[in-house]
């Protein structure tokens, strides 16, 4: 009887240390994994969040989380939810585009005043109040140095890690912009219309001039009175081409195309999207070819000639040869059969007509040039020198 309980004693503490060991293991275990993620990195949204993760890349002992799921879109509205202050108390670091575009930062600081965090759009000029300066492929390297700058500061230890990638994403970023010169050399001057205010950066880095703009989203209700000033720039300043975000602006778009015979571009904004590095350069190289596309082809549909857009009969004559421009408003519009290369046509009046005798090169005095702003609706230009 006596050799039982003392076999049951040895077994209970045999039990005990086995316990207290496997405690002891698994407590080590958890800060161990704690450590290898101790440096936490949240970003607010898809731009910041791709540009961090370039720059984190699979950097061991730091973990990086984006606060908004990847289809949010742009944050002007958005609610925390319980779950994002979650995240946020656990943070280390905060990416954010500032400028406005987080409007729940001053909650987030109340709440956790230790938290750090690292604005991408700090030392950027911006256009006016338009926080979308990613659509900027110069603002953006800006943030991605940011970005890079900031979490070095905080995390030293990975100070290489961070400067080195950064390195590499500038380098393809570089890239792009090369690419961007080269549609620049076919966009310059040509006015546009504007159907999200993001693509006001589009614009600016392409020399375009915008002769109105108007922000669509999913709440956004279009007055007859706006649709008629859009047309009405349209007309006025001879608009080619709009630039939209196809989600919110397709339906406006094909109202006004019905009426003015603008082509509208569908850019993506590059507020959402896939978890891949490499998506802000996919997306943007997309948004080249379609301008550099459609401007092409602007240009091999009517060698040196344009044809006139506005009045109650518009006509290029049959035999008008190439370089000839025609008038643009007017009750009655026509190149002379047998106007030269070169001759242009002014752009306003009842009865407008190049002479049978124009000399080569020789143009008629256009009335109302389009004005140095840009435009009903339009927003100022900020000035860059460009490479």
């Amino acid at each position: 009887m006596r050799n039982k309980y003392v076999f049951t004693a040895i077994m209970l503490l045999a039990l005990m240390f086995a316990g207290i060991g496997f405690t002891t293991a698994y407590v080590h275990y958890e800060r161990a994994g704690q450590e290898k993620q101790a440096f936490r990195v949240v970003t607010s949204f898809y731009p910041m969040y791709i540009a961090t993760k370039n720059i984190v890349g699979d950097c061991p002992g730091v973990e990086l989380q984006n606060l908004s799921e990847p289809q949010s879109g742009c944050m002007h509205d958005y609610q925390l939810t319980a779950a994002d202050m979650k995240v946020l108390s656990r943070a280390d670091a905060f990416v954010i585009n500032g400028a406005g575009m987080e409007s729940f930062l001053p909650d987030v600081a109340g709440r956790y005043p230790q938290l750090a965090f690292i604005d991408a759009s700090r030392q950027i000029p911006l256009l006016e109040d338009n926080a979308h300066a990613w659509m900027s492929i110069a603002d953006y390297k800006m943030q991605v140095q940011a970005v890079a700058d900031g979490l070095s500061e905080l995390d030293a230890a990975h100070r290489t890690v961070y400067e080195d990638n950064c390195g590499r994403y500038l380098e393809k970023l570089e890239a792009l912009h090369t690419m961007q010169q080269e549609v620049l050399k076919k966009a310059a001057a040509q006015n546009v219309i504007i159907f999200h205010e993001a693509f006001a950066y589009t614009a600016q880095e392409l020399r375009l001039t915008v002769a109105a703009s108007m922000d669509l989203d999913e709440e956004r209700q279009v007055s007859a009175g706006e649709v008629a000033d859009i047309v009405a720039a349209i007309r006025q300043y001879d608009v080619r081409f709009i630039l939209a975000e196809e989600r919110y602006g397709k339906e406006m778009c094909k109202t006004v195309q019905k009426e003015t015979g603008a082509t509208p571009l569908y850019l993506d904004p590059c507020v959402q999207g896939s978890d891949e590095a490499d998506s802000y350069l996919n997306a943007m190289r997309a948004n080249l070819e379609l301008l550099d596309k459609a401007l092409t082809m602007q240009t091999a549909a009517e060698p040196g000639a344009a044809v006139c857009r506005q009045g109650n009969a518009q006509a290029v004559s049959r035999n008008a040869r190439p370089g000839a421009a025609v008038c643009r408003q007017g009750n009655a519009q026509a190149v002379s059969r047998n106007a030269r290369p070169g001759a242009a046509v002014c752009r306003q009046g009842n009865a407008q007509a190049v002479s049978r005798n124009a000399g080569l090169g020789a143009a008629v005095p256009r009335p109302g040039k389009v004005p140095a702003s840009r435009g009903t609706g339009g927003m100022p230009r900020r000035e860059r020198a460009y490479a």
